[in-house]
């Protein structure tokens, strides 16, 4: 098993209480290019992003993502007019949890 992992079993209610405590630090959270393509694409900001993460609704998971065997949760916000989608992955570094937000549409 991979040390990337967050060992445990997680609910959504865990999973949105869990991702709300990292947000609050914007040190906890990662960007992948993916992510930043889709969000110049889509005119989504960071500040969108994070408000989506701090007070947006769980729509799909937690699950288990096949690759890396980390948590993934979909998540949607309603920021500024515009529905925020975010896919976010859980994972575990030696200094603790870690939000990777891998798109956003």
């Amino acid at each position: 098993m991979s040390m990337n992992i967050i060992h445990l079993d997680l609910t959504a209610p865990r999973a949105l209480a869990l991702i709300k405590e990292l947000a609050v630090n914007s040190e906890n959270v990662f960007l992948v290019d993916h992510a930043k393509k889709n969000m110049k694409k889509r005119h989504i900001t960071r500040a969108q992003i994070d408000q989506c993460l701090l007070k947006g609704k769980i729509t799909e998971g937690p699950y288990r993502d096949i690759g890396s065997g980390n948590w993934r949760i979909k998540m949607e916000h309603y920021s500024s007019g515009q529905c925020v989608r975010v896919v976010a992955e859980l994972f575990t570094t030696d200094r603790g949890e870690k939000i990777i937000i891998i798109t956003t549409f």
